[in-house]
């Protein structure tokens, strides 16, 4: 959501107002930042694991390493040393592949424990974790075609996906009930 905001900031806003582009995209990257990670601990409370949050505090260490680094950019140059809506004149630096690595690291690995958790749970994939699926990995696919060059849209395109994913994810939240609570002696007796 806040990147889709920073993204339609930016595109409506950079006429009006005098403020160079790249400035909502400091903006915009605190969502795509912290998505992937937020992801990934869902797939692994969705799993039923049990972690420390002081164990897992590391990962938000590296999150806030990346957003300075992005936010100091203009010292350094090395997430892209020439910004541009479009990104196929987007100038992209060594730190932006690590990002890129790294994001799509954590997407797929959440994605995979999220399948591996319902086949676990119910023996088959569940319409529910299909709907969760399809809300999180369609946006990420169009955003990795672009971002790799295969489709050719301005940035502030990459959002649009974002609202359909929306849908689905509210879906399987709300119509098909996919994180309703079940007791634990309903449970246990379910699965025994």
């Amino acid at each position: 959501l806040i990147e889709s905001l920073g993204m339609f900031a930016q595109v409506l806003m950079h006429k009006i107002v005098d403020i160079e582009p790249v400035y909502y995209e400091y903006f915009a990257h605190i969502g795509a930042q912290f998505a992937p990670t937020l992801f990934l601990m869902f797939a692994l409370l969705y799993n039923k694991y049990k972690f420390n949050v002081k164990k897992l505090s590391w990962i938000f260490v590296i999150e806030g390493i990346m957003l300075i680094m992005l936010w100091t950019n203009d010292l350094h140059g090395l997430f892209f040393t020439n910004y541009s809506m479009d990104n196929w004149l987007l100038q992209k630096g060594p730190l932006w592949s690590i990002f890129v690595a790294y994001y799509y690291l954590q997407l797929f690995t959440g994605a995979g424990i999220l399948i591996y958790a319902t086949y676990r749970k119910s023996g088959f994939f569940s319409v529910q974790t299909l709907f969760i699926l399809m809300g999180y990995m369609f946006p990420i696919a169009l955003t990795a075609l672009s971002v790799t060059g295969v489709l050719v849209v301005p940035r502030y395109f990459q959002v649009v996906p974002y609202m359909g994913s929306v849908l689905c994810i509210s879906t399987a939240i709300v119509k098909l009930r996919a994180l309703d609570i079940i007791p634990v002696a309903q449970d246990t007796i379910m699965d025994t």
